[in-house]
């Protein structure tokens, strides 16, 4: 009752206008998807779904025909020897990597140190 309904009117026309601009700026950057990608995407799905039941299949029926074979001649192949995971280099190889790369980082922030000295910093 106090207000002017001139300015209550260009106070919504404002909001009005700020929502439509938002609203053109989200249908632009709106995600648009082509149908073509769309079926090519549910095709590849189809196809990996079914390469994967294949090979767990075929997986499954190669270890049930070795079990039976086994079973049949009264022999089960021998178990695999647990074998510790070897370490990608020995102690005297990461000796020395660590002796090189010490006198590399030496060699480069030495220089650095030095420079900082010089300018007092």
């Amino acid at each position: 009752e106090g207000f002017c309904s001139t300015c209550i009117s260009s106070s919504r026309l404002q909001r009005s206008a700020s929502a439509a601009a938002a609203a053109a700026a989200a249908a632009a950057m709106a995600l648009v998807v082509k149908p073509s990608a769309v079926a090519k995407a549910l095709w590849f799905s189809i196809g990996t779904g079914a390469a994967y039941a294949a090979y767990f299949k075929l997986n499954r029926d190669l270890w049930s025909g070795a079990r039976q074979v086994a079973q049949a001649h009264g022999t089960l192949p021998p178990q695999q020897p647990q074998q510790q995971p070897e370490r990608l280099f020995g102690p005297d190889a990461r000796a020395t990597l660590a002796a090189r790369w010490n006198v590399l980082v030496d060699d480069t922030l030495g220089r650095l140190a030095q420079e900082l000295g010089k300018r007092g910093i």
